[in-house]
């Protein structure tokens, strides 16, 4: 059950920032430029996954997935803060919802209509 809910959607915009600015800025006219675009996005890359900010692809966004930053009540009645739930309906305080967990934080989730 969601007992906090935050929609973090902009996420998505950050990391879309975060890749675009770079390729609009860069001179391809150069081999040089070229190598340091890549290792830059590697390492962009690399901070994000060891982050755990992999779920602010905007490709989840095309997708209409959803992003939320929920704390709630888990099946055995412990409460948990500030997990990350990627779904495709909209979710609000108090709905009951079934996840599969992707990471330590990460859950995708689902309403659960038999509540």
């Amino acid at each position: 059950e969601i007992t906090e809910i935050e929609n973090i959607d902009y996420e998505h915009l950050t990391f879309l920032t975060t890749y675009i600015v770079p390729l609009v800025c860069f001179n391809f006219d150069s081999v040089r430029y070229e190598i340091v675009l890549v290792i830059l996005l590697i390492v962009i890359g690399t901070i994000y996954i060891r982050t755990d900010l992999f779920y602010a692809n905007p490709t989840l966004a095309v997708l209409r997935f959803r992003i939320y930053k929920v704390s709630g009540k888990f099946r055995n009645g412990e409460m948990r803060k500030n997990r990350i739930l990627i779904c495709r309906e909209k979710l609000c305080l108090n709905d009951h919802v079934k996840y599969i967990k992707i990471d330590e934080r990460i859950y995708y989730a689902y309403k659960d209509i038999s509540s």
